[in-house]
C-alpha cells in the first residue's frame, strides 16, 4: 500500500469518527502533553487553544466525585495494561455536567518502552439521561406495583400469570409464589355471568373492565373491579396486566345507600306534607307526591319551573324576598298563597331550609308545605262572625242610643214644644189686649219664641237625618254646620259635590252624622280651629268622609283612646269603615272615614 493510499484510508477513518461523533486524542508520555482534535475539544466545551494541555489540565476538566477514580485507571494503563476504558463526567466552563466514554491503547517505542497512548472520547450524555430516566421510572413503577392498594398480575397470553403484589396476596390471602402456581380460572367464579362479556371484551380490544365475583384462599367470595390490558414487551412477549380492586365494602355501602334511599323515598311519598326542592336559581327539582296533590299538578309539569310560577303577581315580590332569606341561610316558616291547576287559591304553611355544598356554596332549599286551607277558611269564617256578632252588639247599642235619641227629640217636638207654642199663643191674647203692651209680657215672647226655637234644632239633632225627603242627610249636616257658624266664631267649609243620598242606607247616613256631629263637638272643645271642612266624596266603590280641621293638633300615640274617638270607630266599623287620622301638636287635624264598597249615590252610579 503506497503513502497515498494510506493517507486517503486515514482520511477516511477520520471522516467516519467525526460522523460516529467520536473524538481522537493522543497523550505523548515524556512531554506530558495532550493533543487532540476538534471534535474532542468541542466535547469539552473547549474551542480552538493556543497552549498545551498537560495531564494535569485534562485532570482538572474532570467531575470532582470521578477524578480520583480516572487518575487510578490511567495510571494503571500506564504501568500494567496495554488497554485503557472509562466513563466519566466532565464540567464546561458554563458549569454543566457531560458524561464522556473513553477507549485507548498504549504504544510502545523500538525498545519496548510506553511512548504514548492513542485513543478516542464520545460523548455519551444522551445515552446516560436516558438511562437515568429510564431507572427512574422503573423505581418508579416498582413503586407503584410494591405499593399499590390494587391488585396488580401480570400473566402471559396463555393466562399463567408471573407475578403478584403485595396488594394482591393481601386480597387473595396467598403468597406470590401460591398465586403464581393458581390456574387463573380458580380465582375467578367462571359461572359468574359477567366474565364471558370481559373475555369478549379483551379479545376484541385488547383491554377489558368490569366487575367479576373472585375466591380467596380460604374459598370465600368478594367483589373485585378489574380492568386488563393487553401489551408486548421489550422482548417480544405478549404479555397481559391485570388491575384488581376488591370492592366488598363499597358493595356493602352501595346496598346501604341504596336501603336507605329506599327507606327515604317510602317517607317522603308517604309523607302527609308536601316535599319541595329548589335549585339555586330557584327551579324546581324534586316534588313528592302530596305536593302534587297539594298544586294540583303532575310532578313532571313541575320540575323546571319555579315556585313563582305557582303564585299570583301581587305576591311575587314578597316571595322573592323568602328566597333572598334562604340565600343568606336564614330559615324560617312562613304562610304563603299559591294557585293550583285548577285555577283555587290556597294557603300554606312553608318552613325552608338552605341547603349547601362541600365548599359552602348556595345550592338550593327543601321546604316542607302543609296545606292550611280549610284552617285559614275556619279561621276566616270565625273571625267574620265575631266580627258580625260585634257589629250586631254595636248596631244594637247604637239602635238603642239612636231610639233613646228620638223619644227624647219627639218628647220635646210633641209635647214641651206644643205647651210651649200655647203659652206663646195666650202671651200673644194678652198683648193684644193691652193697649200700650206689657214690657214683662214682650220680654216672655221672646224668651218662649226663642225656647221653641232652640227646642225645635235640639230635637233635630237627636233625630238626625231621616228618610224624609225635608230632613235627610245633607241638610242635617248643612243644619249643624248653620248653627255652629250661628254662635261660633269659627268658618265651617261643607262640601259634597255631586253627592246624591237616594239610595245610600239610612242607616249609614246616620252613621255619617252621628261622626260628623262628634268629631265637630271633638274640635270646638279642644283643637282652638279658626275653620273647618267637611267633605263627603266618592273614592272608586268607597265612599270617603273628611273632616279637617286648623287647630293646634294632637300627638295621635298619646290621644287615640278617647271616648270621642272610640264611639266614632265603632259607629265606622259598623258599615266596615275605617278610620284614619293625621295629626301633630301645631299642625291640625285631618279624619279621613273610608267606608268600603258604599260609594253608591253619586249621579246614581255605583263605582
Amino acid at each position: 500500500m503506497t503513502d497515498y493510499d494510506l493517507q486517503r484510508l486515514s482520511d477516511k477513518l477520520l471522516l467516519a469518527t467525526h460522523a460516529a461523533g467520536v473524538g481522537i486524542w493522543e497523550y505523548l508520555i515524556r512531554e506530558d502533553k495532550f493533543i487532540a482534535d476538534d471534535l474532542l475539544l468541542s466535547m469539552y466545551g473547549i474551542g480552538s487553544i493556543d497552549y498545551e494541555i498537560t495531564m494535569n489540565k485534562w485532570m482538572d476538566l474532570i467531575h470532582p466525585e470521578d477524578k480520583e477514580r480516572v487518575t487510578d485507571e490511567f495510571t494503571r494503563a500506564l504501568n500494567e495494561s496495554p488497554e485503557y476504558a472509562s466513563e466519566f463526567r466532565i464540567i464546561w466552563s458554563n458549569g454543566s455536567v457531560h458524561y464522556i466514554k473513553s477507549v485507548a491503547i498504549m504504544q510502545y517505542d523500538s525498545s519496548g518502552q510506553p511512548e504514548s497512548i492513542i485513543g478516542t472520547n464520545q460523548d455519551i450524555t444522551a445515552s446516560k439521561e436516558a438511562e437515568k430516566k429510564i431507572k427512574e421510572r422503573e423505581e418508579m413503577y416498582r413503586s407503584i406495583y410494591e405499593n399499590s392498594m390494587d391488585g396488580i398480575l401480570l400473566s402471559l397470553t396463555n393466562g399463567k400469570i408471573i407475578a403478584a403484589n403485595p396488594a394482591s396476596c393481601e386480597i387473595f390471602q396467598m403468597t406470590e409464589d401460591e398465586i403464581c402456581q393458581m390456574n387463573p380460572f380458580a380465582l375467578v367464579n367462571v359461572f359468574d355471568p359477567r366474565l364471558k362479556d370481559i373475555l369478549a371484551q379483551e379479545k376484541t380490544n385488547q383491554k377489558a373492565k368490569g366487575e367479576l365475583t373472585f375466591f380467596r384462599k380460604d374459598g370465600t367470595q368478594f367483589s373485585g373491579e378489574i380492568s386488563s390490558s393487553v401489551f408486548v414487551d421489550a422482548f417480544e412477549n405478549r404479555m397481559t396486566l391485570i388491575i384488581l380492586r376488591d370492592i366488598t365494602e363499597r358493595i356493602i355501602k352501595e346496598q346501604q345507600v341504596k336501603e336507605s334511599e329506599r327507606q327515604y323515598r317510602q317517607i317522603v311519598e308517604t309523607a302527609q306534607e308536601g316535599i319541595w326542592v329548589i335549585d339555586e336559581e330557584n327551579k324546581t327539582t324534586f316534588v313528592n307526591e302530596k305536593m302534587c296533590e297539594i298544586l294540583e299538578y303532575p310532578a313532571e309539569e313541575m320540575l323546571g319551573k319555579t315556585s313563582l310560577y305557582f303564585k299570583e303577581e301581587e305576591v311575587q315580590k314578597e316571595a322573592m324576598n323568602d328566597m333572598r332569606k334562604l340565600k343568606q341561610g336564614i330559615t324560617e316558616t312562613y304562610e304563603s298563597t299559591f294557585i293550583t291547576g285548577s285555577g283555587k287559591k290556597i294557603w300554606t304553611n312553608i318552613t325552608s331550609n338552605p341547603m349547601y355544598d362541600s365548599d359552602g356554596k348556595y345550592r338550593g332549599s327543601l321546604g316542607m308545605v302543609t296545606d292550611i286551607t280549610d284552617k285559614i277558611k275556619l279561621q276566616q269564617k270565625i273571625q267574620e262572625d265575631q266580627q258580625r256578632s260585634q257589629k250586631e252588639i254595636l248596631k244594637a247599642v247604637v239602635d238603642a242610643q239612636e231610639k233613646e235619641r228620638a223619644e227624647i227629640g219627639a218628647e220635646l217636638h210633641d209635647n214641651v214644644n206644643q205647651l210651649l207654642a200655647t203659652s206663646r199663643l195666650y202671651i200673644n191674647i194678652c198683648l193684644s189686649k193691652e193697649k200700650k203692651g206689657n214690657e214683662s209680657l214682650k220680654k216672655s215672647q221672646e224668651y218662649v219664641s226663642e225656647a221653641i226655637d232652640e227646642i225645635r234644632k235640639l230635637s233635630h239633632a237627636l233625630v238626625g237625618p231621616t228618610h224624609d225627603k225635608i230632613v235627610g242627610l245633607i241638610p242635617s249636616v248643612e243644619d249643624l254646620v248653620f248653627d255652629i257658624a250661628r254662635v261660633k266664631k269659627i268658618k265651617v267649609d261643607f262640601q259634597h259635590g255631586s253627592f246624591h243620598e237616594d239610595r245610600i242606607d239610612v242607616g249609614l247616613k246616620l252613621v255619617i252624622y252621628r261622626i260628623i256631629q262628634q268629631q265637630i263637638n271633638n274640635i270646638l272643645k279642644h283643637a282652638n280651629a279658626g275653620s273647618i271642612k267637611i267633605e263627603l266624596k266618592k273614592e272608586g266603590k268607597d265612599l270617603g268622609v273628611t273632616i279637617e280641621d286648623d287647630g293646634k293638633g294632637f300627638d295621635t300615640s298619646k290621644r287615640a283612646n278617647g271616648i270621642g274617638l272610640i264611639n266614632i270607630n265603632n259607629r265606622a266599623k259598623l258599615y266596615d269603615g275605617l278610620v284614619k287620622i293625621v295629626s301633630s301638636p301645631g299642625n291640625g287635624c285631618k279624619m279621613k272615614i273610608t267606608f268600603k264598597n258604599h260609594g253608591i249615590g253619586y249621579n246614581g252610579l255605583v263605582g
